[in-house]
């Protein structure tokens, strides 16, 4: 009776050996087939991420030049503001030592 048991329960471990063993095997399938899947996603989202760096880069130069416009035209309405004061100013310089006459 003793024999049956053992033999009995080797047969048990035999059994659950192999379903650990083909569980296993499942899960290193299963893990390549995510590998591959991230694998995917990582290049698409390289791709998306250079896509990205070049439309920033774009941009960059685009406000590059709209900043460079802009103080090209600040510093001609100061130099206008500059020309009016130093217009004014003779004009009111000149009406004052003529009003001191």
């Amino acid at each position: 009776m003793e024999c049956l048991m053992k033999a009995q329960e080797n047969r048990f471990r035999n059994l659950i050996e192999g379903i650990e063993q083909k569980q296993a095997e499942k899960l290193v399938f299963h893990s390549k087939c995510y590998d591959y899947e991230i694998q995917k996603l990582r290049d698409v989202a390289k791709e998306r991420h250079e896509l990205f760096i070049e439309q920033v880069t774009t941009m960059k130069e685009s406000v590059d030049l709209k900043i460079v416009e802009l103080k090209s035209e600040l510093s001609k309405e100061v130099q206008k503001m500059e020309q009016n004061y130093t217009s004014v100013h003779g004009k009111v310089y000149f009406i004052a030592l003529l009003s001191l006459n």
